[in-house]
């Protein structure tokens, strides 16, 4: 009986472990480059500092793109070897918002369609969608 008990466990050890696997797996899709160093920060904060509008999209995440006008970004440090990149916007109803962003998610425009700011400055990234039209995402 207390053999038959520990046989049946093993399987479910198997299963357990594949899916916190999966998890971590999963989970390492966020966040891919919000922390990053000095040099690209400057290189995305001069790119994005040209742009008169931004498209926030997390496709990985599953939310809504969102179209914001560019007021300014810029570099607030985060650790002694990390920065992040902040940047003010402002949306239909006039408010400004300061927030952190995650280079993979942030589009700029490329003529007529987006561009991933990560892909843009030669970052290995999964902004989880292809380029878009730019017109097809409203205004915020």
């Amino acid at each position: 009986m207390i053999r038959a008990f520990f046989v049946n466990i093993r399987p479910m050890k198997y299963l357990l472990t594949l899916l916190s696997i999966c998890l971590i797996f999963q989970s390492t899709v966020a966040d891919q480059h919000q922390f990053i160093n000095r040099d690209i920060a400057e290189k995305a904060v001069a790119l994005l500092n040209q742009q008169k509008e931004i498209i926030e999209w997390c496709a990985c995440c599953g939310t809504k793109p969102k179209r914001y006008k560019l007021i300014s970004a810029e570099i607030e440090k985060s650790s002694i070897q990390f920065v992040h990149i902040n940047i003010k916007v402002k949306t239909k109803k006039g408010e400004r918002t300061l927030k952190w962003i995650d280079l993979a998610y942030i589009h700029i425009k490329n003529r007529r369609v987006s561009e991933c700011l990560a892909v843009k400055l030669g970052l290995k990234a999964n902004p989880c969608t292809t380029p878009f039209r730019w017109r097809s995402v409203k205004r915020h």
